[in-house]
């Protein structure tokens, strides 16, 4: 559900943005792994059920997949490797 709507923001601002978005939102995610896997971690596992809501509600695996995809179709279209030669 929130895929949907993630891409229809790059009509509106762009790839890049959305691959910005996607590396920060990945970020954040693997500093919060790193975190809990500290010793000294207070919250302890709980924080990764956060995390997975976080990663949930972003859609940030799957957005960057669809922007790099999209990147390769585009290069490829304009280098015409695919046509028959």
């Amino acid at each position: 559900m929130t895929l949907t709507w993630w891409t229809s923001l790059s009509d509106k601002y762009g790839r890049v943005f959305l691959l910005r978005f996607s590396i920060l939102v990945s970020l954040i995610s693997y500093s919060v792994h790193i975190y809990a896997a500290a010793p000294h971690t207070f919250s302890g596992t709980s924080i990764l059920y956060i995390d997975g809501i976080f990663r949930g509600i972003t859609s940030a695996g799957l957005l960057f997949n669809a922007a790099v995809f999209a990147y390769v179709g585009e290069s490829l279209e304009r280098m015409n490797t695919w046509e028959a030669q």
